[in-house]
């Protein structure tokens, strides 16, 4: 499958791309960065970091938008530390980005491959929209675009919207009304149900190899702010279910839907979701069930596949299934 992964790595976008490579299942034909989680030079500078640390530096990197369509300046700093990643310093790439923009970059691959890459947004959606503005074909060629955004209920930066949302709801708005053939909404309602809890920490700390200890130390400053701020078990793990889902789509339960954006007022990136029945028209599919366990069953065992039984027992002490 070929896939372009755009994100504002970000400590779960880092587990996500994680995942992507370590799946062996896709042709990753590049990763695009955009602002949202941390400012994209970090975001950049995250992503050469994990790509260093899973040795796939064959991955070409692209420069995305380093503001929002508006120019609204918010971050997630409070959740993923000052540079995105938990404060968690490691030795600093000496790869650079590719000279091609990322929305030159998208637009051009896209086109060059109509109707067979599927492109997974994990922050905010500018760099989609810039695309779409800029080329008439980019829509239409596109396979499928799976986001990590928005909720049909409730927000995690205010109480009506989730944040890759909020950062840039122009963006976002664009991308619902430009009639992409097949969009997923992989939101709130779903992602929230898959924290990284004490059995699954401990899980990594038992691992104890490069990658395991790393997804644990940078999820450290999330984890307290999911535990103390949101009442959650653990840091909660949005992004890589975008790419579990590709892996299986059976981890989720999904139902067609009209989304529309609030871009003003005090519901601003409000992802407003009206469930479609057979007469009425959609403009994506959205997640509303998720099954916790699946999920965590391909998350850990394409990230440690030799570790299958210790997988097996902390899996076995996950509350819940669906």
């Amino acid at each position: 499958m070929k896939i372009i992964i755009d994100s504002d790595p970000g400590i779960d976008d880092v587990v996500a791309i994680i995942l992507a490579i370590k799946s062996r299942k896709f042709d990753i034909m590049g990763i695009t960065t955009v602002e949202g989680n941390c400012s994209l030079d970090n975001a950049i500078k995250n992503t050469f970091k994990v790509l260093d640390l899973v040795d796939s530096n064959h991955i070409p990197v692209y420069k995305g938008s380093g503001k929002a369509l508006n120019n609204r300046n918010v971050d997630a700093t409070e959740v993923h530390g000052a540079n995105g990643i938990g404060g968690v310093d490691i030795k600093e790439s000496k790869r650079k980005c590719e000279k091609e923009s990322a929305i030159d970059f998208l637009i051009k691959t896209v086109n060059e491959n109509p109707g067979e890459v599927t492109i997974v947004a994990m922050g905010p959606l500018t760099n989609i929209a810039y695309c779409i503005m800029q080329d008439n074909n980019f829509v239409k060629n596109v396979k499928k675009l799976v986001i990590m955004g928005g909720a049909e209920n409730g927000g995690n930066v205010t109480k009506f919207a989730e944040f890759n949302f909020y950062k840039d709801p122009e963006a976002a708005d664009i991308v619902f009304k430009s009639g992409f053939r097949e969009v997923i909404m992989i939101g709130l309602d779903v992602t929230t149900k898959l924290p990284l809890s004490k059995p699954l920490e401990q899980l990594l700390k038992n691992i104890n190899n490069e990658v395991s200890t790393f997804i644990y130390d940078i999820s450290r400053i999330g984890a307290k702010f999911d535990r103390e701020v949101l009442g959650k078990e653990g840091f909660i793990l949005n992004d890589p279910l975008t790419i579990a889902y590709l892996l299986d789509e059976n981890v989720i339960r999904i139902k067609n839907a009209y989304v529309k954006i609030e871009k003003t007022g005090d519901k601003i990136g409000k992802s407003i979701v009206e469930i479609a029945d057979e007469q009425s028209e959609s403009n994506c599919k959205v997640a509303h069930e998720v099954d916790l366990k699946k999920f965590y069953n391909i998350l850990f065992s394409n990230l440690f596949p030799d570790k299958k039984n210790e997988i097996t027992m902390a899996i076995g002490k996950i509350k819940g299934t669906i």
